[in-house]
């Protein structure tokens, strides 16, 4: 066996956005012909902020830098980018720059309306190399052609177990570290009455459902299993995850907590983001969460607000049976970018590799972190150090490219994360930078070649994922009885499975990681 660039692990492939956000953007304009005029088709990365205005300094300097006008398109509501994407694609407007991700990437390819980036390489060579395409490229590839920009994640692992301390302490107990150490917590949690009101109206977890049905909050659970992700590889063979015996013991431990009454009974139907809302109002002890989301600042006050003696805490995730621990998945191949074949064919392309490389050297700075000043984006410290004015949130929407801007270095997540810090219920202290420093050692699973594996075959896909998906649900919310796993495997291979694991394993001899 050749060693591996890419080895298979992870999920259905997801858009590589940042965030949810809400409302719509500008209209396009990518029919315009003229090769100086670009459009750049993205999503916000701060929901309550919004677009940018015609006045965003941005498009002055990239335009004085480079002498292109790039038009920025803004979709503001996360689950309508792709949809919206797909539409301009039908009608044969596929924007000139777009963000993309590998399963609409591959569509767009077969379609013959994504270009291909080969020749414009050697025209960005700092983007090339300071977001490492070179090392992801096979991400990108279909059909023999790098129609799928690929870098190396801008953003640290963050999928976290977090967990109320101080209520810990208030009912004697010790940080759990097996799962059913985890399972005797949340069993206090939801019983003992940890708050003090003299009500039984805590849980010890949480949990909620994905818009495509898929089970969210879980991932700790999974990790214990080794059953993290879809895909596994054994030997020079990729496994489907999600009909083994590990994947099934999982959904048992769910539908235990289940049965037991310690997971919050809403998870049944409340959305991701409803998760947040249970943690902040001080309901759960113990959840997955974001470690920001949890602990910086601004989402801290938050729940501070409404516990003024709470105090978190992130701990490793529970430890299995066989020893497994993971508290979620982590990628490196990180934003995907795809141009599109009419582009290419108006000359454009040499412009759309002129901005890329402008942002990727002298744009960098503006681009990630906004103009400089203490009432701009940044400022600068005695040091050089740079960083970002965390309290201005009015300057947010001209922070809106840098998802496709961050390099993900080091001494760019301790600009864009240090001078976050939070004062707990206890008058304890919490700093972004000791966690920078060690979350990287968190137990969790790296899926970095399910980027580079095909989507569920077209035909199938759709009945594929929700067969998959309702199957999860049931058998975790205890409505399907696990007696019946046999039939549930049985349904998911005649929906389509052995079809997309085969395309699975063709694809990871195409780019080199197995035999």
């Amino acid at each position: 066996m050749r060693s591996p660039k890419f080895v298979a692990a992870g999920a259905v492939a997801t858009v590589l956005l940042v965030s949810a956000c809400s409302g719509g953007g500008s209209s396009g304009d990518s029919g315009d012909t003229d090769s100086s005029t670009i459009e750049l088709f993205a999503s916000v990365a701060t929901p309550v902020a919004g677009p940018p205005g015609e006045d965003y300094f941005w498009k002055k300097l990239v335009k004085d830098a480079t002498g292109v006008d790039v038009k920025l398109n803004f979709v503001t509501e996360g689950s309508q980018y792709t949809p919206k994407l797909q539409a301009r694609a039908a009608a044969n407007d596929l924007p000139d720059l777009y963000y993309s991700d590998a399963t609409t990437q591959s569509q767009l390819s077969s379609q013959g309306l994504a270009g291909d980036w080969t020749p414009l390489l050697d025209k960005m060579p700092t983007w090339v190399k300071e977001h490492e395409v070179d090392r992801f490229k096979p991400v990108g590839t279909f059909d023999g052609k790098l129609t799928g920009l690929t870098g190396r994640t801008g953003y640290p692992y963050k999928p976290v177990v977090v967990i109320r301390k101080d209520w810990l302490q208030k009912l004697n107990l010790s940080e759990p570290k097996t799962l059913d150490q985890y399972f005797e917590v949340m069993k206090a949690f939801t019983e003992r009455d940890p708050d003090g009101n003299g009500k039984k109206d805590t849980y010890g977890w949480t949990g909620a459902i994905k818009a495509d049905g898929s089970l969210f909050g879980f991932d700790p659970i999974f990790g214990a299993f080794d059953a993290l992700g879809l895909w596994q590889q054994s030997g020079d063979s990729v496994e489907f995850v999600g009909t083994s015996d590990k994947y099934r013991d999982a959904l048992a431990f769910i539908d235990k907590m289940n049965k037991a009454g310690v997971i919050d009974p809403d998870w049944k139907a409340q959305k991701p983001e409803d998760t947040a809302i249970k943690y902040q109002s001080g309901k759960v002890g113990l959840m997955q969460n974001d470690w920001c989301a949890a602990l910086c600042a601004g989402n801290y006050s938050l729940f501070i607000k409404g516990n003024p003696k709470g105090v978190v805490e992130i701990l490793d995730p529970p430890t299995g049976p066989g020893g497994a621990s993971g508290s979620g998945t982590y990628s490196a191949a990180g934003m995907m970018l795809g141009i599109s074949q009419q582009a290419i064919d108006a000359g454009k392309g040499e412009n759309i590799a002129k901005v890329l490389e402008w942002m990727a050297g002298p744009g960098y700075i503006p681009t990630v972190f906004g103009e400089e000043g203490k009432t701009k984006g940044h400022v600068k410290e005695a040091g050089g150090q740079i960083r970002l004015n965390n309290a201005n949130t009015d300057y947010a929407s001209n922070l809106q490219l840098v998802a496709v801007g961050i390099k993900g270095t080091t001494e760019e997540l301790k600009s864009r994360y240090g001078g976050a810090s939070t004062t707990q219920g206890d008058g304890s202290s919490w700093s972004a930078n000791e966690w920078l420093d060690t979350m990287s050692k968190y137990p969790k699973k790296d899926v970095t070649s399910f980027s580079a594996l095909p989507p569920p075959p077209v035909e199938s896909g759709a009945d594929l994922t929700r067969v998959i998906n309702e199957g999860a649900f049931k058998f975790a919310s205890g409505t399907q009885p696990l007696s019946g796993w046999g039939d549930y495997v049985a349904s998911v291979k005649k929906t389509g499975l052995d079809a997309w694991t085969q395309n699975a394993q063709s694809r990871l001899k195409e780019v080199g990681a197995v035999r």
